[in-house]
């Protein structure tokens, strides 16, 4: 397999695992990496855990339990997302009813926001058992699955942001389905990020990032690095 093509979605575990004073101090961390292999390194490079199936987004939670979005497979023709332990024991998991799952983020508050790819792509919010709490149709084309959207996130004003790919926009939706705003990005865009700094309504575009305001939603000590050689 060839590892460059491969889309990895890196997640800090601890943003400093030794701080101490002295010029000769070093800043390390383990990581989590998502794609063709799914993995924890320490911060020395061994491995420290591994899962067997390829995934496409993922998250390490202060309980030390791994939240994964499962690509497409044999055991899941639909994709998936998963809690599951260190140990292995699954926790919580969603099948994916259409062609894939393109993203999934374990809210503050216990539920779920994935999306589905497919002839209706949509996003969901679910309760912790797994129930339906919001439907949300995405306005998207439909010819290529796999490009319908990425890693869409929960703003604090309740809606969700969306970028979609091959239509090269990032939507905002609220939770009825409507568009409340939109923007356009020269190339494809990926994945939201936070500006703590910056105001709600301020949006900057970079690379094939498309990244707008928001703190994250995630808990806090997870802190997202993506490497992103194929989307």
């Amino acid at each position: 397999m060839n590892k460059s093509r491969v889309l990895v979605c890196a997640f800090f575990l601890h943003l400093f695992t030794a701080v101490t004073l002295g010029a000769e101090d070093k800043i390390s961390h383990s990581f989590l990496a998502t794609g063709a292999e799914t993995f924890i390194h320490f911060a020395d490079g061994k491995p420290e855990w591994t899962y067997p199936l390829s995934t496409r987004d993922g998250w390490v939670l202060p309980n030390g339990n791994l939240f994964l979005t499962v690509s497409k497979g044999e055991k899941y023709p639909g994709g998936a997302v998963v809690e599951i332990t260190r140990a292995g024991q699954v926790l919580f998991e969603y099948q994916g009813t259409q062609s894939e799952v393109n993203t999934a983020q374990k809210l503050a508050n216990g539920h779920v926001l994935l999306t589905e790819a497919g002839a209706n792509p949509r996003l969901l919010e679910l309760d912790s058992k797994g129930g339906i709490l919001t439907n949300v149709p995405l306005t998207c084309q439909t010819t290529n699955h796999h490009m319908e959207s990425r890693m869409a996130r929960k703003l604090p004003n309740g809606n969700y942001l969306v970028p979609q790919l091959l239509d090269q926009v990032v939507r905002e939706y609220d939770p009825q389905g409507l568009i409340v705003s939109e923007v356009k990005t020269p190339h494809w865009p990926l994945r939201p990020s936070g500006f703590p700094t910056s105001t709600p309504s301020s949006i900057a575009l970079t690379g094939i990032s498309a990244l707008k305001s928001m703190p994250p939603a995630r808990p806090s000590g997870n802190f997202p690095m993506t490497i992103c050689p194929n989307p």
